[in-house]
């Protein structure tokens, strides 16, 4: 179906095969290379990464992009690419929520409709008053057991919670509630190869909105994953070959 990323024996470049850090790559096959025309190399770097896996995600809304706000749990480097490409799609727009105030703020930069803090004993009623009506569409990219709890609880009858995020934990939901509330929990792993070539080709014919990239030296890897370890990059870094 072209579902490679849901492969039983995964082949990922850096997680389960060497390459993620490397200055070359031998290429398996050349249906991986994908022409990125114009893009420059730090916006087009990051699009197969975190750009396939929002993309891959939102997709799973369908039309409920153009006519329906959607709540995005985490304003990480993958939910701020989500708002890039939510622009790029003209979709509705988005709702952000996380609990750090600097990517609340790089998240109203990016073209979020309004930010909530995430660990607000109301958060959940100030996401409604905001929506002032029923949500359909909660994509979680932390994937914590009290975000999973949070976009469950937000969504309407019928509507469609998708979790992205692998932060861990555990969510109890009464079994009734599912059928009766007539609710879609979905996973979303990455994203597909013919989604990575819609990405592309859509921000070839749109440019990419505003999302925050850092230039790094390939040789600053090692501060780079301890300063994402410790919450201080907002948006992505893109390490460049010395």
């Amino acid at each position: 179906r072209g579902d490679e990323q849901l492969c039983l024996k995964p082949g990922f470049v850096g997680a389960f095969r060497p390459g993620g850090f490397s200055d070359h790559l031998m290429v398996p096959h050349p249906r991986y290379l994908i022409d990125c025309g114009d893009l420059l190399a730090e916006q087009a770097a990051p699009l197969a990464c975190s750009g396939v896996t929002a993309y891959g995600a939102l997709k799973k809304f369908g039309a409920l992009l153009k006519s329906e706000p959607v709540i995005v749990i985490g304003a990480g480097g993958v939910g701020l690419m989500a708002l890039a490409i939510l622009r790029a799609m003209q979709a509705r727009g988005a709702i952000v929520v996380d609990i750090d105030p600097k990517k609340r703020e790089a998240a109203m930069q990016a073209g979020a409709l309004a930010v909530v803090d995430g660990k607000a004993a109301d958060a959940a009623a100030q996401i409604q008053a905001i929506v002032n009506d029923r949500i359909w569409a909660v994509v979680d990219f932390v994937g914590s057991g009290s975000t999973v709890k949070l976009g469950t609880d937000l969504l309407t009858k019928g509507g469609h919670l998708v979790v992205v995020g692998l932060f861990g934990g555990e969510i109890t939901i009464p079994t009734p509630y599912i059928p009766m509330r007539a609710m879609t929990v979905q996973g979303s792993y990455t994203g597909s190869l013919p989604e990575l070539h819609e990405l592309i080709a859509l921000l070839r014919r749109t440019p990419l909105p505003y999302m925050p990239v850092q230039v790094r030296p390939l040789d600053s890897v090692n501060q780079s994953l301890n300063d994402l370890k410790d919450g201080n990059v907002v948006g992505r870094v893109v390490l460049a070959p010395n």
